[in-house]
């Protein structure tokens, strides 16, 4: 994508077919919905907003995973320590 010009705070960009594509969030031009044409508007900070909480909800799931792992580590202390159930009945 290239910016070819600009009228004020408005900027003028060439892209391919297949890079307006990727930016409504297709993976190419002939997926259902990644066709556009002249006059065609895409929104994007509504593609932005759906990355953004995207993005906000891996971090989240990263701080979860570090949870659970912390969470097994201690699981992992307590089953080295307590006996297993056969030695407890003797």
């Amino acid at each position: 994508m290239k910016i070819i010009g600009e009228n004020g705070d408005i900027l003028i960009l060439s892209a391919s077919r297949r890079e307006v594509a990727n930016i409504i969030g297709k993976y190419h031009e002939y997926e259902e919905g990644g066709q556009v044409k002249v006059g065609s508007e895409i929104k994007v900070s509504d593609v932005f907003s759906k990355y953004y909480s995207i993005m906000k909800a891996r971090d989240k799931i990263k701080e979860i995973k570090m949870h659970c792992s912390s969470i097994l580590d201690s699981v992992q202390t307590v089953e080295s320590i307590i006996p297993p159930e056969e030695e407890v009945k003797s």
